[in-house]
């Protein structure tokens, strides 16, 4: 079941493993990219529900 290991074989498996290091990378990137944008989007909402909860404070108190 041995194998002679030559040079393509070498070469082959060092493309692969370098195919995988960089998709690798990449998904963590993007990881990083959806995780800083997930927190982007609930602040902004957190903003915006003080936002209109200060507004309706303010409408509310001039209609008295």
């Amino acid at each position: 079941m041995k194998k002679e290991l030559n040079a393509s074989i070498v070469f082959s498996a060092m493309s692969v493993f370098d195919q995988l290091r960089n998709q690798l990378a990449a998904s963590i990137y993007l990881i990083n990219s959806f995780i800083s944008g997930k927190v982007a989007v609930d602040r902004v909402n957190e903003f915006l529900k003080n936002v209109s909860q200060y507004i309706w404070i303010r409408m509310s108190h001039l209609l008295m």
